[in-house]
């Protein structure tokens, strides 16, 4: 009998001591309760959620894009920082056109965060922050395309 309960404990004579499918099966049930909290949740089932996330990811992508294309034409130092009214505080390196999609993926990603957590608390405060998260980053794609097509 104990040869028989050895035989059990070695599953197909490879020394395992539980299946490969238990572990595979564990993490198939994590993602199971992950899918089932998301599925309940309002935020990602409301359309203008989705429709502000995925036109500000747009913009950035266009942003990217954009410099990518035009980086080589920028001359040496460009006028980023357009808030001085002294011209030599708004010139700065061409290099410094990447904070513009840096600033924008940092608002997208908070305005998500923020909008999230407060979605059903505060459904107006939500609306407002992705109102504005998409604002900021529509501003900032078109300055950005503006600064570029000057060159």
């Amino acid at each position: 009998m104990s040869k028989q309960k050895e035989e059990k404990d070695d599953q197909l004579k490879l020394s395992l001591k539980q299946s490969l499918f238990s572990g595979i099966a564990k993490y198939k049930n994590r993602f199971e309760l992950f899918r089932a909290k998301w599925d309940i949740r309002r935020y990602t089932k409301s359309n203008w959620v989705w429709f502000t996330i995925i036109i500000s990811i747009s913009l950035l992508a266009t942003q990217i894009y954009t410099i990518i294309e035009k980086f080589s034409l920028l001359p040496t130092q460009i006028p980023i920082f357009q808030i001085f009214v002294d011209a030599d505080m708004t010139l700065a390196k061409r290099e410094f056109i990447y904070l513009v999609p840096a600033i924008s993926l940092v608002l997208i990603i908070v305005g998500v965060i923020f909008s999230n957590r407060y979605y059903n608390k505060e459904r107006n405060l939500a609306n407002t922050l992705l109102w504005t998260m998409l604002l900021a980053v529509t501003v900032a794609t078109l300055a950005l395309i503006r600064l570029i097509d000057t060159y």
